[in-house]
């Protein structure tokens, strides 16, 4: 898939959530946007190639990794200076505004997770693949007219893992987002938090 196609899939489905209080035709279109999106993911290896791509840049650069992320020192201090680049990176990908102060906000609260790097094709594949089977049927509840507020959550939870999905898809095709580029461990350190956010999409049920 595209980043186009992600982006503008995490971004719709992302503004049918983002009022508290969500109708219920919304949040079935919503769902219905997230599982048809993550069946054209689970699929596509060409995502699979950014991730594989993005993971052997960190372990070729990881003293630069762990400096932008604060590995050592703890401190957050270079992480955010390197986020606002990404920002700007995800304006040109296309993503909603606010949807892109959720993601990074999101990235800070992991932060800790994002130190540990990118996970392993296997892994990321195996956790979309929950992801889809997960939001699918949510779809199928929601068909039926069974509505509930963990629904909502839940499906802003796989609007932020499409947002993770969209920030890996950019980060490995930087001629597509206009002149920012980052460097091969800015690069890297983007990988790691869209596989983060992936991972944890279904419990991030707060915007």
């Amino acid at each position: 898939m595209t980043e186009a196609e992600l982006a503008q899939a995490a971004s719709n489905m992302y503004g049918l959530l983002v009022e508290p209080s969500v109708p219920l035709a919304e949040l079935s279109k919503a769902a219905l946007i997230g599982c048809q999106t993550l069946q054209g993911l689970v699929a596509d290896q060409g995502f699979f190639d950014h991730v594989g791509f993005l993971s052997q840049l960190q372990m070729r650069y990881q003293n630069e990794f762990q400096s932008i992320t604060g590995t050592k020192t703890r401190k957050l201090d270079h992480f955010r200076q390197f986020m606002s680049l990404e920002r700007k990176l995800m304006v040109l990908g296309g993503l909603r505004v606010d949807l892109i102060d959720a993601l990074t906000g999101q990235a800070e609260r992991l932060i800790d997770e994002v130190r540990r790097g990118n996970r392993s094709i296997s892994e990321l594949h195996g956790t979309l693949f929950v992801l889809r089977e997960k939001t699918c049927g949510l779809a199928e509840e929601l068909l039926e007219k069974r509505r509930s507020k963990m629904k909502r959550n839940k499906l802003l939870g796989i609007a932020y893992a499409l947002g993770g999905a969209t920030i890996i898809t950019i980060n490995a095709s930087p001629a597509t987002v206009g002149d920012i580029t980052l460097s091969s461990a800015g690069m890297a350190v983007s990988g790691a938090v869209g596989a983060v956010i992936i991972e944890k999409a279904w419990d991030l049920a707060t915007k």
